[in-house]
């Protein structure tokens, strides 16, 4: 009994096992694909997130400047329209002051009015008096009517002097509804 003895691994061979490790490196290379395969793929959403990330900013970069021209140009037509009206964004406290001095005079024109139109010993006078201060209360009421509008368009200036319109649009609406109850009050008797 000379003959060699075969060895565990010449038993496995000639049964067609194969050695553990053999699986073990299938099993880790098909691991390497599958993380190959799923890296690839996170690499291609990465990049497609990105270039909508870089597509988005280039949009709100286009509408920011939209915003700056759209505020240039409402800017540069209130100048136009205030340059054409002669009046300038300090002038709200003197319009207002006219705003008073006209109502009083038209105060003073309808009294005189109802004084005139009472005494009945001078019909012509009457008359001629009336008619003046009609005339006068009518004046008064267009100087009332024209200051309105430039105090109504120096409110609106005032949405331009900050760094933003929406941080003026507080103290513009006080001012329009200001502006809105002297005219009102003013007007009132038209």
């Amino acid at each position: 009994m000379s003959a060699t003895q075969p060895t565990p691994a010449d038993a496995d061979a000639r049964s067609g096992h194969r050695s553990p490790w053999l699986w073990v490196s299938v099993v880790l290379a098909l691991c390497c694909v599958g993380l190959l395969i799923w890296a690839l793929s996170l690499r291609s959403d990465l990049d497609t997130t990105q270039q909508q990330v870089d597509s988005l900013q280039a949009q709100i970069d286009q509408q920011a400047q939209t915003g700056d021209v759209v505020q240039s140009s409402l800017q540069a037509a209130y100048d136009q329209i205030v340059k054409q009206l002669g009046t300038a964004k300090g002038d709200l406290n003197a319009l207002t002051q006219d705003i008073e001095a006209a109502k009083q005079s038209i105060a003073d024109a309808d009294e005189r009015a109802r004084a005139a139109a009472s005494d009945a010993a001078d019909r012509t006078q009457t008359r001629v008096d009336e008619a003046e201060a009609k005339a006068e209360s009518a004046a008064a009421k267009t100087r009332v009517a024209a200051d309105c509008a430039k105090a109504y368009l120096t409110a609106f200036g005032k949405l331009f002097e900050g760094d933003s319109i929406r941080a003026q649009v507080a103290t513009v609406r006080q001012d329009l509804q200001n502006i809105a109850a002297d005219c009102q009050t003013a007007l009132g008797g038209a």
